[in-house]
């Protein structure tokens, strides 16, 4: 009788060992929603993360509200361009690291990029038209370098000239196995602490 409960659990633990090999050489989609300062992230049609808190919905006057979004949202892009601008002030070779691992190891299946934006003045919203397409075309031209995006790269730039607004969502998927989204993730976790910690 002994050794029949040591020949089940010897069993039950190779089953294990087996379904996490398995599982570690399993290709997965990956699909990471960005919705102005809400992030999703999804592994099939499992959502895995969710940045977004719920809140109890408040009475609000409609203006106000769309002034503190309009408000939220640009210290958001505000924050990622800094973010970007620090990520390249510094020539930094984790990034590049980073993104010549994605290209050999994920398989990208799309990259989705949309933006509406107003000022509230007609030409103010002109002139910064021209400064985000730069932005976006080197951004995209930086990114080529490593991934190759020329046939999913989707990018939607709409102006609202009379409105104050800035909305924008980035929808990114891909397959990846699972160790070497690991392994991705280690080396972007140990990248973002020493931008977090300065140099």
């Amino acid at each position: 009788m002994p050794h029949l409960a040591l020949i089940i659990t010897l069993a039950v633990l190779l089953f294990i060992v087996l379904f996490l090999l398995l599982f570690l050489f399993a290709k997965l989609k990956v699909s990471v929603v960005v919705n102005n300062s809400d992030v999703k992230a999804y592994v099939g049609a499992i959502k895995v993360y969710d940045s977004k808190k719920k809140k109890k919905q408040k009475t609000v006057n409609v203006k106000k509200k769309k002034e503190e979004e309009f408000e939220k949202n640009y210290r958001s892009i505000k924050m990622i361009v800094n973010f970007i601008r620090r990520v390249f002030d510094d020539k930094n070779d984790d990034i590049l690291y980073i993104l010549r691992h994605i290209k050999r190891t994920f398989d990208v299946k799309r990259l989705d990029v949309a933006l509406d934006y107003g000022f509230g003045d007609a030409a103010v919203t002109g002139i910064m038209g021209g400064g985000i397409w730069l932005v976006l075309s080197n951004a995209a031209a930086f990114v080529s370098k490593y991934i190759d995006v020329n046939d999913i790269l989707n990018i939607a730039v709409k102006p609202h000239y009379t409105e104050k607004i800035i909305e924008f969502k980035v929808n990114f998927v891909f397959t990846v196995r699972v160790y070497h989204l690991i392994h991705t993730l280690r080396h972007i976790l140990r990248f973002t602490k020493t931008l977090k910690g300065g140099r």
